[in-house]
């Protein structure tokens, strides 16, 4: 195992990671709630290995802005509405300072491995499902 996935490896095992479905696929995601955990996402971090991504949780639909500052890969970026149903997918591009604007806000969103929502055919209308909820 390469130091790289070994550092990713231990700071995944120290998260707090829930089991979850999208679209019906396996996924692992980190819940961010505090606005600190959600400015820094996956700043400084390894990149995500396939399937692991954080949610950020926000209080009502909000207008949804998002940056890649200190994140030197490309992540997809999952817009979800208060029902955790998809409402928008697009890609951050890596190290980009200005925001991305997702049209609409929404309640939550995700940040997975880019790439990862093409190839697990997640569409509008997805639905997020958490096992601890």
């Amino acid at each position: 195992m390469r130091a790289i996935e070994q550092i990713y490896s231990k700071w995944r095992n120290f998260t707090e990671a829930s089991e979850a479905t999208l679209g019906g696929i396996p996924i692992r995601i980190k819940i961010l709630r505090t606005p600190e955990e959600q400015a820094e996402g996956f700043m400084f971090k390894p990149e995500p290995e396939n399937g692991y991504g954080l949610l950020f949780v926000y209080n009502g639909s909000r207008p949804l802005s998002f940056w890649m500052r200190n994140v030197p890969y490309d992540l997809d970026l999952i817009a979800l509405d208060g029902a955790l149903c998809v409402r928008k997918v697009c890609t951050l591009r890596a190290n980009e300072e200005e925001s991305v604007e997702i049209e609409g806000g929404g309640h939550y969103a995700i940040e997975m491995r880019s790439g990862w929502c093409r190839s697990n055919g997640i569409l509008i209308g997805d639905k997020l499902e958490i096992e601890d909820l």
